[in-house]
């Protein structure tokens, strides 16, 4: 199971979660479960996915509640207290509009060392494709340099047997 962390309703990170391991969700939490609304406490929720159920346990640990989101329903979840969702809900990390900082939650489906994978091979790709068009931006200012420095060598080249030919003219008239 994935989940995006939305703030101002746009999505900011992807967390991955992993099988009955806990991720820390507030402004002290570490990697994609970090969040800076300063509403948010240190330590504002704890989510566990549980593989079997396909579900997360949320746990309220700030002073604030949560509020979960489903099929236009929702359920408050207190300080203390816990509860469940699925792919497809939204957990409000504060009561009110759409615009406090929110976790979509949704099925992955790939595994997390799969989506960890992916990320790298997407960022390797990335960089190769720079590479790339920084090499052939590079092949491409050699080749200007190279004409450029065969249009001079021309240039020289003519000047050389124009001035050539007036040497030999000189002496012609020199000679007579």
């Amino acid at each position: 199971m994935q989940a995006k962390v939305r703030s101002r309703g746009q999505a900011i990170r992807t967390i991955t979660f992993s099988d009955n391991t806990p991720v820390m969700v507030g402004r002290a939490a570490v990697g994609a479960a970090c969040v800076g609304d300063k509403r948010c406490s240190r330590q504002h929720a704890e989510l566990t996915y549980d593989a079997a159920k396909h579900v997360v346990s949320v746990s309220a640990l700030g002073t604030n509640p949560l509020v979960i989101k489903r099929n236009g329903k929702e359920v408050t979840v207190h300080q203390g207290t816990t509860g469940e969702v699925k792919a497809g809900d939204t957990l409000h990390l504060l009561p009110g509009d759409d615009h406090v900082p929110s976790i979509r939650f949704f099925v992955s489906t790939e595994t997390p060392t799969a989506a960890a994978a992916t990320t790298t091979t997407t960022t390797t790709k990335r960089k190769r494709q720079q590479k790339e068009e920084d090499s052939e931006e590079h092949e491409e200012e050699e080749e200007e340099e190279e004409e450029e420095d065969e249009e001079e060598d021309s240039e020289e080249h003519e000047e050389e047997e124009e001035e050539e030919e007036e040497e030999d003219e000189e002496e012609d008239s020199e000679e007579h």
